[in-house]
């Protein structure tokens, strides 16, 4: 109901964006992500005639599908999809989910709430969310400061990654990479993330790439973070990348560190619901000059 209510208040589309963005935490817990995907794009719609995921589909008298408007920000779109598990956008991907959608111009009509989730490891979630918390405000601090300043949080970024580092493996021999139905979609994205940041062990993420792919190929684990890891990998390795997403600045300007068969690169990265490496190194480069 309270989606209906917001998908008619097309008179403030800043509350209606400002009211979506709130809802992200719960996207994929007792929201639906899909039909917020869906309700995202009805607002969008509604204001500019634009779509960010592409879940409203038209069908032509051939029968052909084509999304209804015109299509923006294709980098959250393949996140999106990827990261909980969505069938990825292409004109060859257009399901009958899509498809069934009538309601663009007729107002929104889906069904945000599912139920809450339960897990089988509820402990071990409530873990993992204070050590991203503590990760994550830490890595916030330190690109925010300058000079000596920024210096002395880079040593406290790593002190707390040595500290998550002890309690990762002491959950790997526990439990093994935890899966969905233990910490939920979002805890094993997290899960990912901590690795990620373990480079001082990487050992351990060689280990944890390799239990992590059962976990990507069933989709409980994005693609996209899969990716960023098997480049930190290789490279660890004394090897080449393979999807382009580690990177060296010099002068304000990103170039990614060797890869393998360049000529393929951005067919391995849509293979990962990644976008082309040319605007990926502009994306870096723009959040590089903002600091």
């Amino acid at each position: 109901m309270a989606g209906r209510l917001l998908y008619r208040a097309s008179t403030d589309h800043n509350f209606q964006l400002a009211v979506l963005r709130g809802m992200d935490p719960q996207v994929g817990v007792d929201v639906d992500p899909y039909h917020f995907a869906n309700l995202w794009d009805a607002v969008s719609l509604q204001y500019d005639g634009s779509q960010t995921y592409g879940t409203i589909i038209a069908a032509e008298a051939s029968g052909k599908l084509h999304p209804v408007g015109t299509l923006k920000n294709e980098s959250s779109r393949l996140f999106f999809r990827d990261f909980y598990g969505l069938p990825p956008y292409s004109p060859h991907h257009l399901g009958s989910a899509d498809a069934g959608i009538g309601y663009a111009h007729s107002g929104w009509d889906g069904r945000l709430g599912r139920p809450q989730p339960t897990y089988s490891e509820p402990g071990l979630r409530d873990l993992l969310g204070e050590m991203i918390s503590k990760d994550q405000q830490a890595r916030m601090d330190a690109i925010q400061a300058e000079g000596d300043e920024r210096k002395r949080l880079m040593h406290d970024v790593a002190t707390i990654d040595a500290d998550n580092l002890v309690r990762l493996k002491k959950i790997f021999a526990e439990h093994g990479f935890p899966d969905v139905g233990m910490v939920g979609r979002d805890g094993v994205s997290t899960v990912f993330l901590l690795v990620q940041h373990a480079d001082s062990d990487t050992a351990f993420q060689k280990q944890a790439l390799a239990l992590a792919r059962p976990l990507m190929l069933s989709r409980q684990l994005s693609r996209q973070q899969y990716a960023y890891l098997v480049d930190r990998v290789l490279l660890a390795q004394g090897k080449k990348q393979l999807y382009g997403t580690q990177v060296s600045i010099k002068g304000g300007k990103p170039s990614p560190l060797p890869v393998e068969d360049a000529a393929h690169l951005d067919s391995r990265r849509l293979s990962m619901s990644l976008g082309p490496e040319s605007d990926y190194l502009d994306q870096i480069e723009a959040q590089y000059s903002q600091h």
